[in-house]
């Protein structure tokens, strides 16, 4: 799990470098790997999840990609209100 959470981080790092450069096909690829190893490692109701969805939302957005934003975006939302009704 740990070594999980890093490779996490470490994409997300990468999905970073690459968006803030405009390479947006590969950082939305990145973003997607980010979130399977997410899916894997953290809970459905952990909010780092719902980072990982947030962050393709956001890649998504800048290229115009509509359907696969609205997919990402409704995820993360479901996934930050179920972990608010926890607490």
């Amino acid at each position: 799990m740990k070594g999980e959470e890093h490779l996490w981080g470490v994409l997300n790092d990468k999905l970073d470098t690459l968006s803030a450069t405009n390479h947006l096909a590969q950082a939305i690829r990145v973003g997607e790997s980010a979130l399977e190893i997410a899916k894997r490692s953290f809970g459905a109701g952990d909010a780092r999840l719902a980072f990982s969805y947030e962050n393709l939302v956001y890649c998504t957005n800048r290229t115009g990609i509509a359907r696969e934003r609205r997919l990402y975006l409704v995820n993360a939302h479901r996934l930050l209100a179920q972990d608010a009704t926890r607490r």
